[in-house]
């Protein structure tokens, strides 16, 4: 099998058949990565799906079973949920070995326990790993801070919240096949963009909602645009690890400044998602158009869709990006420069992207975008641009790379 034609990340998500506790927080997991699969979770049901492959499993496994399931991605995370029942059983059998078996940095396991005593006797058991690629958690934890309430939220936000420590953790993996062991402490930087004049209480509500799970400052943060000097130098330097928030209310569009940040992250292939919050009934022709942007409605004011649709842009683009890493690797080719865009993208961002060659230069430059390949009147039109510059700029998509590193002897 072509190692390229691999996924860049997949997930495993593994109870004992008779756990029903477990069943929401599965169920949540499979939500955010696969999208709007049902409406049995009002914070969840929303989203587009992933390219991730998500499996689950309610059996043990032999090592076998084990590394056959290791081979099939480049990254896997393991999420395992264990109770008071299956604890010993579950780790005699198969735990044991899956943790041993997953000594790679290059996956994960996450265990998840529902009581203070199974978490301390795992901490016990794996205390050389925890808190490196292999993690313990445990759903009924409670604040240090003396008040008695849950670090995971309330009842009804436990799935919401455990779902996005998945992701956080599936960003990590990620980014440590990118950048190695230095990538796993990358924080996303969520970028609000927002008008002063209608935006700001939304602004605030999100930083707020992001700020209040503390336990999570590590792994994620977010900025208002507005306030961070050089903002484009800032986004520029960490691209891989940014997301642009757009808070589309009805004084957006009328900003010069909003409308520059909007056209300035579409260009360059930032992760932006559009939060639609307009009241007009009737507007005019969209000055502000991105096809390759998600949008979501926060009609009902779950803020949660915001968050987690930010995710996943971050994540689309961290898969290709990891995917260019392994097809470099795999192939020895080096390139001067290199453009990674996670959606199919227009002329004006391949143009943004080669301003600065020179025709005939010998630079190799590539460019990276999500699948599909170009099709249809565009396709022609965009052949003849990289024509000019004489064979130097390869313009690609996984597809596309793995077809061809397939023919190849």
């Amino acid at each position: 099998m072509n190692p390229l034609a691999r996924p860049p990340l997949q997930i495993f998500l593994v109870r004992d058949s008779g756990d029903l506790s477990a069943a929401p927080f599965l169920d949540g997991i499979k939500d955010v990565i696969q999208g709007n699969r049902s409406a049995e979770n009002a914070y969840l049901r929303s989203g587009e799906k992933l390219d991730v492959p998500v499996q689950e499993l309610s059996q043990a496994l032999s090592l076998c079973d084990q590394q056959a399931l290791l081979d099939k991605a480049m990254h896997s995370l393991f999420v395992v949920f264990v109770t008071e029942d299956s604890n010993k059983q579950m780790k005699r059998d198969w735990l044991d070995p899956l943790a041993a078996n997953l000594k790679d940095p290059d996956n994960g396991l996450i265990i998840v326990t529902m009581g203070k005593q199974i978490r301390s006797d795992l901490n016990s058991r794996y205390i050389n790993v925890i808190d490196g690629h292999i993690r313990c958690e445990d759903l009924d934890e409670k604040r240090s801070n003396g008040q008695g309430s849950c670090i995971w939220g309330e009842n009804e936000e436990r799935t919401v919240w455990f779902a996005l420590y998945t992701l956080c953790q599936a960003r990590r993996l990620l980014l440590h096949g990118i950048a190695g062991p230095s990538g796993r402490s990358r924080k996303l930087q969520i970028f609000l963009s927002h008008a002063k004049q209608d935006g700001l209480p939304l602004a605030w509500a999100m930083q707020q909602l992001i700020d209040r799970q503390t336990e999570f400052s590590s792994w994620y943060d977010a900025k208002d645009l507005a306030g961070v000097n050089d903002w484009r130098s800032e986004i520029k330097r960490g691209i891989s690890d940014s997301t642009i928030v757009v808070l589309r209310t009805d004084g957006y569009d009328t900003r010069p400044w909003c409308r520059q940040e909007f056209v300035w992250a579409r260009d360059n292939g930032v992760p932006l998602v559009n939060v639609e919050i307009r009241q007009q009934l009737e507007r005019g022709a969209d000055r502000l158009t991105h096809d390759g942007a998600p949008t979501v409605s926060l009609a009902d004011g779950n803020l949660f869709r915001a968050l987690f649709s930010a995710f996943r842009e971050n994540i689309k683009r961290l898969a290709l990006e990891r995917f260019f890493h392994a097809y470099q690797q795999q192939t020895n080719l080096k390139f001067n420069q290199s453009s990674v865009i996670p959606y199919p993208p227009s002329m004006s961002q391949i143009a943004y992207a080669i301003r600065d060659l020179q025709p005939g230069s010998g630079n190799r430059y590539m460019i990276l975008h999500q699948d599909p390949p170009l099709t249809g009147v565009f396709a022609p039109a965009v052949k003849g641009l990289i024509d000019t510059f004489q064979g130097s700029i390869i313009l690609t998509t996984p597809q596309k790379i793995v077809m061809q590193t397939s023919l190849q002897p």
